[in-house]
């Protein structure tokens, strides 16, 4: 008798996870995409600090 309570309960458990997160996903809004002129201000700019760093770097050996 128990083992059987314990399987219903280990069921429930496995269906609370599976759908607790699809049911979240449809009522999350959606995601905003950046611009492409953000992304790009972003890209130089992490370029540029890896440059410095480079040079840097170069420069202590």
């Amino acid at each position: 008798m128990s083992r059987k309570i314990l399987s219903i309960a280990l069921m429930a458990i496995v269906l609370l996870i599976v759908m607790v997160p699809v049911a979240l996903a449809e009522t999350t809004p959606p995601v905003a995409i950046p611009e492409p002129g953000s992304l790009l201000m972003l890209g130089t700019g992490v370029a540029g600090l890896a440059g410095y760093v480079g040079l840097r770097w170069r420069s202590r050996k």
